[in-house]
């Protein structure tokens, strides 16, 4: 085949439909990845807790952008995880998110509820109802893939100060 023809070719053909029907239920990782949209920034006046756990949960769970991480946590965080999982440090945090995603390639996870105090010391306690769906497709601390697919519902507990996370307990 000569490339250079074959593209040619391509260019003078009608366009593919790529279209497909989604039925209800279905994720949007089982349709393909795709470029996400670009997350806003942030103004220094919008920033509350809801836009802090919201920018959590889409870049690190749902984009895998583990760097956000340094940019949403503070240094010295600290973490209590579900399932005896240790985490002294924010690499540490790191590690134990991409055992979850190894364990679940197409993981999503959706919030459910979310509540927040603001403490008149500038700290904001919030709790975080979700759930995480995806097939156990991939060896982990979970052990070997079963090809099973999981809805597992989890609860977050987040302290925020400064606009970024001093806390985090996790529990499912």
């Amino acid at each position: 085949i000569n490339p250079l023809e074959t593209i040619e070719k391509m260019k003078t053909s009608s366009p593919v439909d790529f279209t497909w029907e989604v039925s209800p239920g279905d994720i949007e990782h089982s349709f393909g990845q795709t470029t996400p949209d670009p997350w806003p920034q942030w103004k220094e006046s919008d920033i509350n807790s809801e836009v802090i756990v919201g920018t959590y949960i889409s870049k690190v769970w749902n984009w895998r952008l583990l760097k956000a991480i340094d940019d949403l946590f503070a240094s010295d965080c600290q973490f209590d995880l579900s399932g005896g999982v240790s985490c002294e440090t924010i690499d540490a945090y790191k590690a134990a998110v991409l055992n979850r995603l190894a364990a679940f390639s197409d993981l999503t996870m959706l919030s459910d509820d979310f509540y927040w105090e603001q403490k008149s010391d500038g700290v904001i306690d919030s709790a975080l109802c979700w759930t995480i769906i995806g097939t156990h497709d991939g060896f982990s601390s979970y052990g070997a893939p079963s090809r099973t697919r999981v809805c597992m519902p989890g609860l977050s507990l987040i302290q925020i100060k400064n606009n970024r996370i001093m806390s985090l307990v996790e529990r499912f």
